[in-house]
């Protein structure tokens, strides 16, 4: 019988007894390639071992590109599942800007993903870090292929996209070409960044259909932080897991941590990207650290768990 045929409780026996074995359990060697087309600007990892896996869309947050989603997606390769790192905006042929992007760009990636031959059919999640969590949450309400959802740093509404270009205020996502609904942002004089902008805007959601969740039928983990200087992602976080369990049929789990800031989950940090991360984000670089460490053993539990 094969490891992932052993099921996610015989594996936790197994990797248990091969610990106190002494014998040495590596990562998988991942074979990537890069997807580029009309349709699709991503990265893809998949297992070396000629076997199926469980599937995972990976996406990043508003710089753009897929610089983090990339190396989330290589590590969560090793660990045994094929991943795809996609590009959304601000990239070669894709939107300059974070504003009206389609969830059909997305949903065309679950549709890539769906159709490889290395990923276990009905097995399909999707992974996002602070707008990208926000995406996913977005994609998930709306793609009943998806049954596991990772959010880190999210949000409980849609918020008003991003243009740097100073164009006129648009919603971040749209679908069937239309903007979805979006929380606009407030006139904000005194706000020192952007946390203080986030906060003083979000009240306008209260009085507004700009929620995200109904209907989702996915299991969700969502990751948050009290000290994320971005937004106020915890409680955000509390707020949107509140209402999933009210008026859906989602299965949602919420790890905060206090001071991992906004980027506490990902790739375990050097002490120079720890300060410049927490320095943005807020948090302390020891709780950053502590944080990375334990929502990516808390994450790769989760999805194993719902694979």
């Amino acid at each position: 019988m094969s490891v992932r045929g052993l099921g996610w409780v015989g594996r936790c026996v197994l990797a248990l007894a091969l610990g106190g074995s002494g014998v040495v359990v590596h990562a998988m060697e991942v074979r990537a390639t890069e997807v580029e087309t009309a349709k699709l600007s991503a990265t893809l990892y998949v297992p070396a071992d000629g076997k199926k896996h469980p599937a995972l869309l990976v996406v990043g947050g508003a710089e753009g590109g897929r610089e983090w989603a990339r190396g989330v997606a290589r590590k969560l390769a090793e660990e045994g599942f094929v991943t795809l790192a996609q590009s959304y905006f601000n990239g070669p042929g894709l939107p300059k800007t974070l504003a009206n992007i389609p969830l059909e760009r997305f949903q065309r990636a679950v549709d890539y993903l769906q159709a490889l031959p290395s990923v276990e059919r009905g097995h399909l999640g999707v992974v996002g870090l602070s707008k990208g969590a926000e995406a996913a949450l977005a994609l998930a309400a709306r793609e009943p292929r998806l049954r596991v959802v990772v959010a880190a740093s999210p949000s409980d509404v849609v918020w008003q996209g991003i243009d740097r270009s100073g164009g006129a205020p648009a919603s971040s996502w749209s679908f069937r070409g239309v903007p979805l609904a979006y929380v606009p942002f407030q006139p904000c004089v005194r706000c020192r960044g952007l946390l203080d902008l986030y906060t003083q805007s979000h009240p306008q959601a209260l009085a507004a259909d700009h929620v995200e969740g109904k209907g989702m039928a996915a299991s969700v983990l969502l990751i948050s932080s009290e000290q994320d200087q971005v937004w106020p992602s915890s409680a955000m976080a509390r707020a949107l897991a509140a209402r999933l369990r009210r008026e859906g049929d989602a299965v949602v789990s919420v790890i905060d941590y206090p001071t991992g800031g906004h980027f506490a989950f990902g790739l375990p940090p050097t002490p120079a990207s720890a300060k410049e991360d927490t320095g943005f984000g807020g948090g302390t670089p020891g709780g950053l650290v502590l944080a990375r460490k334990e929502s990516w053993k808390r994450v790769l539990e989760f999805l194993r768990a719902h694979d």
